[in-house]
């Protein structure tokens, strides 16, 4: 039985020609560009340290920036550096403690009423039952926690937060500790180095807001529905006045979380009868008059041991409103129908570094203010009225 093999052919390789080069990019924006979203970068570590010194003993914070005023940490972030010693034969106790405390002023912010502490760590770093003298330096590491329990309750650690009555306060305080020796024998035996630092952990808005170009929020809320939230208000008018009623619509972003340092995009309207609108407006050609104000409130709560302690509310940020033509009126009465429009950003100005949180002992909440402000007067037909919407600030994008 014979076997025959198929001649094998040799073909060559189709012609090859070189891809052309990839064109060349650049992150800057050109003329016809503009930036929808972008994401945070981390920012780099300082490579620098914080010095404290006081009389013989120096602490020292690395990874720190050492132009800032007081050290700063973030989420579950490690506070290390190394304590260094004069006149070592002397000491017998260098000891470590971090505390972090809420406190709470009297009604003028002139003495502590109520102090909760909820973080407390201490160590030896050295005593003197090694039996022998310590070294030049003593180095130590202690990684802050995420959470801290209150009431039988989990919560993560509040960040630094600072206002006229209420203070959420970190330290770290090294105490060295000496033997008197006779020609010291008037000096102290302990040395107390107490540093404040920052806790500031990150949080994140989650989605960035799609920029809008002034008056275009018909052309938005067409393009994007489910970008925005719609709440609708009845505005009555005083009882035996005669006059109808109003009504307000308010559209915010729908995510309801946004960062410090972000634009909250909202936009307004006052609708109703034109006869309705007169009495609410009443204004004089020859004076302007504020209707509207958006304002972002920010309150803080206080509460220890299940006992309220401290409420303040304080506005941390205002709205830039531009006037916008008048709108349709979604009523049959086309002709008898008027409308007030109005968009505008807001912008965070105040609040430090701080977005809403909830550490049970310190509850901030951050709300969208709409005041709706009539003319005044005995005769006015229209009461002022105030709407608030809850939103929650984050640190970061």
């Amino acid at each position: 039985m014979s076997t025959e093999t198929a001649p094998i052919l040799s073909v060559a390789p189709p012609a090859y020609t070189p891809s052309t080069r990839a064109p060349s990019y650049s992150y800057a924006l050109r003329d016809n560009e503009r930036l929808v979203a972008q994401s945070p970068r981390h920012k780099a570590r300082p490579a620098g340290s914080f010095v404290k010194k006081s009389a013989r003993d120096t602490v020292a914070l690395s990874e720190q920036d050492p132009s800032a005023a007081v050290p700063t940490y973030g989420r579950e972030g490690t506070v290390a550096g190394f304590v260094e010693l004069q006149d070592r034969e002397l000491v017998t106790a260098v000891v470590l403690q971090i505390k972090g405390k809420v406190t709470v002023g009297d009604a003028d912010a002139t003495a502590i009423e109520h102090e909760y502490v909820f973080l407390e760590h201490s160590v030896d770093l050295w005593t003197a039952s090694t039996g022998s003298s310590p070294p030049s330096q003593l180095p130590f590491a202690y990684t802050l926690p995420a959470t801290f329990m209150v009431n039988d309750t989990k919560r993560l650690l509040p960040p630094s937060y600072t206002t006229p009555h209420t203070s959420i306060v970190y330290t770290l305080s090294v105490t060295v500790t000496r033997a008197r020796a006779r020609k010291f024998f008037l000096c102290t035996p302990k040395n107390n180095i107490a540093i404040r630092f920052d806790y500031r952990p990150r949080t994140r808005a989650g989605a960035a807001i799609c920029p809008s170009a002034p008056g275009s929020f018909l052309q938005d809320l067409k393009a994007m529905p489910d970008e925005w939230r719609q709440h609708t208000h009845h505005v009555p008018a005083r009882p035996k006045s005669g006059v109808a009623p109003l009504n307000l619509q308010m559209y915010v972003p729908a995510m309801g979380v946004f960062a410090l340092d972000e634009r909250i995009p909202f936009h307004l309207q006052l609708a109703g009868p034109a006869a309705s609108l007169r009495e609410f407006y009443c204004a004089d050609a020859r004076k302007e008059r504020l209707l509207v104000e958006v304002t972002v409130v920010r309150q803080t709560l206080v509460t220890i041991k299940s006992m309220p302690m401290f409420q303040s509310r304080s506005v941390i940020g205002r709205a830039d409103l531009m006037t916008l033509p008048p709108g349709a009126c979604d009523t049959d009465r086309v002709s008898d129908c008027a409308s007030l429009d109005w968009s505008g950003d807001l912008r965070v100005k105040s609040g430090g570094h701080s977005g809403s949180f909830d550490a049970g002992i310190v509850k901030v909440q951050d709300f969208l203010v709409v005041d709706i402000i009539p003319v005044a007067g005995p005769k006015a037909h229209f009461d002022r009225i105030r709407h608030s919407y809850p939103i929650r600030l984050a640190t970061n994008p």
